[in-house]
């Protein structure tokens, strides 16, 4: 059995994700919801209560905002975890864990990744995409060093025996769990893959703030002796110097700039979600419908199933603007209606049934 563990800030809003799991899982399984409604938990220390209370041989950690389109994953995840050698699998990870600490920034030439990452991040650019690990056959893994927090699974024996166990004394917000707990799976000799055969659809993205610094901070002091550690691909170490000092310019970029703009994302998430009345300014409506009008409009022109692009018009209209409707209307006449083929490919890999299938909308 999987024990799917979530930490979750609005435990009454979950219904859709649970029924999400229940239609795609494939295999027996049990939903523990660690609810921090009162910020009562960190990461670690949630996750370390789902682990206490899991009774599954398969645990997977999840994100409360995803969105699950292979049928049979569970079934993915515990073919698998057959092989011994397996610690950790998931969507997205790195062949590299760099001396600075964090990979997602700085390191792209490393990163693999099998989902599909909804970009709101209020830039002039949001986007909503999908990579692939390879093109080889399905169900292949792809050995990394560390894996990414949105989705990952572990086997249950792992935590029982005491082999390792999420650092809450350590890491007290919400960063860097993922990173630790992949270095604890790598040094008790347990191998981390990304896998291809588990898509998802993750709708927020991390932010940079002062307590990611912290976190990372005390990464560092715990790790820094074994770091870098690559897995899956030889790495040329003198180009990575040459790295080094680009990650900590586009960190610091990345930490001023979600300094600058979590007011405003915060204040946007909260109307859009109907949790708050106070009205947004003309620029920041500006910059809802923009992201909004951005989403639903590569949903309807890429994604397979006809009653998704239905669904988001239909969750999404009210933060759209008069000229965005028009336009969202004038798309899904062209590429629902009239069935246009799409010239670009940007959006070319769904999976509602485990298998790649090229987008024709």
């Amino acid at each position: 059995m999987i024990s799917i563990i979530i930490c979750t800030r609005r435990p009454n809003a979950l219904q859709e994700l649970t029924e999400n799991v229940s239609r795609t899982v494939g295999t027996p399984f049990e939903m523990i919801l660690v609810d921090n409604s009162d910020n009562r938990y960190s990461l670690c220390a949630a996750y370390n209560e789902g682990v206490r209370r899991a009774k599954g041989d398969i645990l997977c950690f999840m994100h409360d905002d995803i969105t699950l389109y292979t049928r049979g994953w569970g079934q993915n995840v515990e073919r698998h975890f057959k092989a011994l050698e397996v610690g950790m699998i998931g969507p997205v990870g790195s062949h590299l864990i760099p001396s600075e600490g964090d990979w997602r920034v700085g390191y792209t030439p490393y990163h693999v990744l099998h989902f599909i990452q909804q970009n709101h991040t209020l830039s002039p650019y949001p986007s909503y995409f999908s990579e692939h690990v390879r093109d080889g056959l399905r169900g292949s893994l792809t050995e990394v060093a560390t894996l990414d927090g949105v989705w990952f699974c572990i086997p249950k024996r792992l935590f029982d025996e005491g082999i390792i166990r999420f650092d809450d004394e350590r890491f007290t917000s919400f960063h860097i769990y993922d990173l630790d707990i992949s270095m604890q799976v790598v040094q008790a000799g347990k191998k981390l893959y990304v896998v291809d055969d588990v898509l998802l659809e993750h709708r927020s993205q991390g932010v940079y703030n002062d307590s990611f610094v912290t976190s990372l901070s005390e990464f560092l002091k715990k790790w820094n002796g074994l770091l870098p550690v690559t897995r899956g691909m030889s790495i040329d170490t003198e180009k990575l110097v040459q790295q080094a000092s680009r990650y900590r310019h586009e960190l610091l970029r990345r930490i001023e700039n979600d300094r600058n703009v979590t007011a405003v994302r915060n204040h946007w998430k909260e109307t859009v979600s109907g949790t708050r009345t106070t009205a947004l300014t003309a620029r920041q409506k500006e910059m809802v419908s923009f992201s909004e009008f951005i989403f639903v409009k590569n949903v309807i022109k890429y994604h397979p199933d006809e009653r998704a692009a239905l669904q988001q018009m239909k969750l999404r209209w009210g933060n759209l603007s008069a000229a965005h409707r028009i336009q969202i209307l004038w798309k899904y006449f062209v590429y629902r209606i009239l069935r246009i083929p799409c010239k670009r490919k940007s959006m070319s890999f769904f999976m509602s049934n485990g298998s790649p299938t090229p987008a024709t909308k």
